[in-house]
């Protein structure tokens, strides 16, 4: 199926190991999202939302159209703009409110943030007169108080378009279809198996069984231990930046593994070049980009062995 894509997406893709599509991927394909169908896409991570959305985009620029893809987060986009900038003509924009931007629509992909959407809007509507489809990444967070409104507000205006929303975590995914007259494909795939246990001390109780482990001062680090033990890494979700940075400075005091690289000048950076020298680093969107992007590479690497991050990693 990757042959629908136009020959130099096909062969960048082969150069980053992608040779065939993932089965939600291929329903995408089957279910009309290069017939310009809407499509709500609740797959787990690392399933192939992002290829997904990808070849909607390319698909609509080969037709002659323009693509919105819009994210909840400034780091989030900036990380899709750099994956989507190797294949397409694409602009980043965000912030500065009040700035109309006309710039953008000689872009054939922009990538925004849904409150930079929204103040597009408001500037006027008539800027998205050449969009034909509309990415609406993290689409869960409708359901937030706080980002909801306003990503429920911008895709009202625009269900004249091709919409393509991506969750992970959606838990009213067909509500949420049935809303953008969309077809949903849902799937509980993923490329590695997931196994689900609770470590107790000494102990991890899974649902087929008891595994024993070296205690080691809590349980985390006694995981942790244990991972890398059978040639494994560990990443870590806590819900804040300080927690992300609180515990990773408890981890390394441990030695998971030994790394010299060199961080930003910046607080954020000397910690992260402190705990990695101890295998250890932190990520959230509070840090330089340059320095996310060096902890994304090392721990891709298998160079850090543990990773402690706020949900931001996921998205």
């Amino acid at each position: 199926m990757l042959d629908l894509l136009p020959e130099y997406a096909v062969k960048k893709l082969k150069e980053q190991g992608i040779t065939e599509l993932f089965p939600p991927q291929k329903e995408a394909v089957q279910k009309g999202i290069l017939n310009g169908k809407n499509m709500v896409l609740a797959i787990p991570t690392a399933s192939g939302k992002t290829l997904v959305a990808l070849i909607a985009v390319l698909n609509n620029i080969k037709n002659g159209g323009k693509a919105v893809y819009i994210t909840p987060l400034r780091a989030l986009a900036e990380e899709k703009y750099e994956e989507f900038s190797e294949f397409c003509d694409c602009v980043l924009s965000s912030g500065d409110y009040d700035s109309e931007d006309r710039y953008l629509i000689n872009h054939d992909c922009i990538i925004t943030t849904s409150e930079k959407c929204d103040s597009l809007l408001r500037h006027s509507k008539r800027f998205f007169d050449d969009v034909t489809l509309v990415v609406a990444d993290e689409i869960h967070l409708i359901n937030s108080m706080r980002r909801g409104p306003t990503l429920e507000m911008t895709l009202s205006k625009l269900m004249d378009k091709q919409i393509l929303a991506l969750s992970a975590t959606i838990s009213n995914a067909r509500e949420i279809a049935e809303w953008l007259k969309a077809d949903l494909v849902y799937s509980e795939w993923r490329p590695v198996k997931l196994k689900i246990g609770v470590c107790v001390k000494d102990k991890i109780y899974y649902d087929d069984g008891i595994k024993e482990i070296p205690f080691k001062k809590d349980a985390i680090t006694s995981l942790c231990y244990e991972s890398i033990r059978e040639n494994g890494q560990v990443l870590i979700f806590v819900n804040t930046r300080r927690s992300a940075e609180s515990l990773a400075k408890k981890l390394a005091k441990n030695e998971f593994s030994r790394i010299n690289v060199k961080f930003s000048n910046t607080s954020f950076g000397k910690l992260l070049e402190s705990c990695a020298k101890r295998g250890v680093a932190f990520h959230h969107a509070g840090l330089a980009r340059e320095d996310r992007k060096k902890v994304e590479k090392y721990f891709k690497e298998n160079k850090l062995k543990i990773l402690v991050a706020t949900p931001t990693l996921a998205a």
